[in-house]
């Protein structure tokens, strides 16, 4: 589905999807940042980058030929990332 959406979906019903998911992470940040877990950020620009990052390691893991190792990987790396966030 991920990687043959663009195929099938209107643009604007991507791009409202992707707004979405943006919103939805950018609520989270909020709500981590107002608890003192995360350190104060920018909270839409932060989801933008977490929700691109998220949707490319989805597509790399989907064209993987080793999906089980590539998703540990991506994992991994996520967590580093995120771990940034961490106050």
């Amino acid at each position: 589905m991920l990687r043959d959406a663009p195929s099938v979906l209107d643009a604007d019903v991507l791009y409202s999807m992707r707004m979405a998911c943006i919103e939805s992470i950018s609520t989270l940040l909020g709500k981590l940042e107002d608890e003192r877990v995360i350190r104060p950020v920018n909270r839409h620009l932060q989801a933008q980058f977490i929700n691109g990052g998220l949707m490319d390691m989805a597509l790399w893991i989907a064209r993987s030929s080793d999906r089980e190792s590539t998703l540990d990987e991506a994992k991994k790396e996520i967590d580093l990332i995120l771990n940034g966030l961490k106050l």
